[in-house]
């Protein structure tokens, strides 16, 4: 008997830490379907209710030739409207939309961090910010070694993404910055 009642409340415990843990788990998507449709993401975002989907992940591109300009802003403003007024989450990875963007000039990677600045300003809502893609991968990141095999993409990145974090903190101290989003 007493062994029946340990097993049975070890069993409850495990139970009870399951569902405090789960408490706080979160489902979404990464889906830039809702920013890119011409209803403002409105079937979107009642598709994401449906199924259940608490947040998602898009995608903001950061043109060096244009280090200002917020792509597809009409559309990311309704966007972010209507996933807000539906309790959706929305986490931006912002990153730039050439890979020798950041190490083409001197100032791009200071014009990269103010643009971070400039969308997190833009869209206060916004508390999950990525910063850059997979930098350890020559799609999103050039140069990746210099000619004696040096890999230069890491210290550039980790540079880029402590300017980051310090500028977008300085925004608002709840944004949570998210980096190294690496390839396996």
């Amino acid at each position: 008997m007493k062994h029946t009642l340990a097993v049975l409340a070890s069993l409850l415990a495990a139970l009870i830490s399951a569902s405090v843990a789960f408490a706080d788990l979160t489902v979404g998507a990464a889906d830039d379907g809702g920013k890119l449709a011409e209803d403002g993401g409105a079937w979107f975002v009642a598709q994401m209710r449906e199924a259940r989907l608490q947040e998602n992940r898009i995608t903001v591109g950061w043109d060096p030739d244009h280090p200002t300009t917020i792509p597809q802003k009409e559309q990311l403003d309704r966007y972010l409207a209507n996933a807000s007024a539906a309790g959706i989450r929305v986490m931006a990875l912002i990153s730039p939309t050439r890979a020798r963007a950041l190490t083409e000039s001197a100032n791009s990677r200071n014009d990269f961090v103010r643009y971070l600045v400039q969308v997190a300003r833009a869209y206060p809502t916004v508390k999950e910010i990525g910063v850059g893609n997979e930098p350890n991968q020559p799609r999103f990141w050039q140069p990746q070694f210099s000619t004696s095999g040096r890999n230069l993409a890491c210290g550039a990145y980790e540079r880029m993404l402590a300017q980051a974090y310090d500028a977008l903190k300085a925004v608002d101290s709840s944004i949570t910055v998210i980096g190294v989003s690496l390839s396996p």
